[in-house]
């Protein structure tokens, strides 16, 4: 019989042997919210751990529950860009703004138009985006799952902003 792993560096293998508890503490803070105590996770471990592979998991978890997910590496050396991009995109509208174009007093009558919103002089905090984004997802029922591979390689003020 020949050995059914093949590393494969964030690919899921055909059976994803000794993680089901794992995987169904993730299902299960899901379920309950911010309160429970996994809601937020870190996984930590050796290169080839398969920690790649449980947020692959996480992820499928999430999206069959009609969540967004938003799935970046740290390591791109764009990530708050990925991010900012991803979680607009995540949005119906791409992030678009309604805007009043015009309007009559006695005809009674307003127009308005859908349009992006132009970049700012200032650049949108990460956590203005995934507000905004988790707001959306929340009224829809649901809720957006961000996962960060190789955080470790990540730029430490990004990082941190995150």
């Amino acid at each position: 019989m020949t050995n059914p792993f093949v590393p494969t560096f964030g690919t899921s293998p055909p059976v994803l042997a000794g993680r089901s508890g794992v995987i169904s503490r993730l299902e299960t803070a899901l379920r309950h919210g911010p309160t429970h105590p996994d809601y937020t996770l870190l996984l930590i471990g050796h290169r080839g751990y398969g920690k790649t592979v449980l947020l692959n998991s996480a992820e499928a978890v999430a999206r069959d529950k009609g969540w967004n997910v938003v799935s970046l590496s740290a390591s791109s050396g764009t990530f708050r860009s990925e991010l900012l991009g991803m979680v607009a995109s995540s949005l119906p509208d791409g992030g678009a703004k309604l805007r009043l174009g015009s309007l009559q007093v006695l005809g009674v009558g307003a127009s308005a138009e859908r349009h992006s919103t132009p970049p700012a002089s200032t650049p949108p905090l990460m956590r203005t985006a995934l507000t905004s984004a988790a707001d959306h997802m929340a009224n829809q029922g649901a809720g957006l799952l961000v996962t960060v591979d190789e955080l470790q390689a990540g730029d430490i003020v990004e990082m941190r902003e995150f």
